[in-house]
C-alpha cells in the first residue's frame, strides 16, 4: 500500500481586531436646560369694582362751609419788580395744591424776575437798534421832524394813539416813523392844503381831504373855538 505525502493546511486568514472605542468619563455638569423661550405676558389684574357713588345731600340741607384759605407766601421779590396781591393769592393756591414748598416757590420767583430782566435788555437793545437805523438813513433827523409835523397835526395830545406813539417802544418803529413822515412831509411840501367844500344843511363846509382820509387822528376841536 502506497502512502502519499500529506499536504499541510492553510492557515485561515486573520482579521484584525476592531480597536475599542473611547469611554467619556462622566462629568459633574448637568445637561443644560431647553431654551424656555420668552416669558408669556403678564395678565392684567382684573378691575376692582368702583366705589359707589356718595349719595346726594337733600336740597333741604345747609350747604357745606368752604375750607378757609390757604395763607399767602411770604416770598422777596426783587427791587423794581411788583408783584399784585390776587396774583400772589393764586400763585400761593397753585404752591399749595402741588404741595411745593416755601424754598421752591422763591426759587420760582427769582427764576421770573431773572427772565424779565432779559426780556427788558432786549427790548432796550432792539429800541437802540431801530432809533440808530432811523437816524442814520440819508433823510437822518428830518424823517423825525416830519413824523412829528403829522403827529401834531392829527393825533390828538393825550389821547391813546398819542400816548402808544410817544410812550411806548413801538413809537420807534423803523416802519411807523416812515409811514408817519411821509405825511409830514406831504403836509411841508403843500403848507395850503386846499379844502373841499360841501353844501349842507347849514350853508357850506369846509373838508380836509387828510381828515377824509385819517377821521381817527383828526384833532377834535369846537366850533368856538375853530378860527
Amino acid at each position: 500500500m502506497s502512502t502519499e505525502p500529506t499536504k499541510p493546511t492553510e492557515a485561515a486568514p486573520v482579521t484584525p481586531a476592531t480597536p475599542a472605542t473611547p469611554v467619556t468619563p462622566p462629568t459633574n455638569t448637568p445637561p443644560k436646560a431647553a431654551d424656555p423661550g420668552p416669558p408669556a405676558p403678564a395678565q392684567a389684574a382684573p378691575p376692582a369694582n368702583p366705589p359707589a357713588p356718595a349719595a346726594p345731600s337733600s336740597l333741604l340741607a345747609p350747604e357745606p362751609e368752604p375750607p378757609p384759605p390757604l395763607p399767602d407766601l411770604e416770598l422777596n421779590f426783587p427791587e423794581g419788580i411788583s408783584f399784585p396781591k390776587e396774583h400772589l393769592s393764586e400763585f400761593s393756591a397753585l404752591a399749595h395744591k402741588h404741595n411745593i414748598t416755601k424754598e421752591a416757590a422763591q426759587e420760582l420767583v427769582d427764576f421770573q424776575a431773572k427772565l424779565a430782566a432779559r426780556q427788558e435788555t432786549e427790548f432796550v437793545q432792539q429800541r437802540e437798534t431801530w432809533r440808530n437805523e432811523v437816524l442814520s438813513s440819508p433823510e437822518g433827523k428830518e424823517v423825525v421832524v416830519d413824523a412829528r409835523r403829522a403827529i401834531n397835526k392829527f393825533v390828538e395830545p393825550g389821547s391813546d394813539v398819542h400816548t402808544f406813539l410817544t410812550q411806548t417802544w413801538l413809537g420807534d418803529h423803523p416802519l411807523i416813523i416812515k409811514f408817519l413822515a411821509s405825511v409830514g412831509k406831504s403836509l411841508k411840501e403843500d403848507p395850503v392844503t386846499p379844502k373841499k367844500i360841501q353844501e349842507s344843511g347849514q350853508g357850506q363846509v369846509e373838508k380836509d381831504p387828510l381828515a377824509a382820509m385819517f377821521p381817527s387822528m383828526v384833532k377834535k376841536t369846537s366850533p368856538t373855538n375853530k378860527r
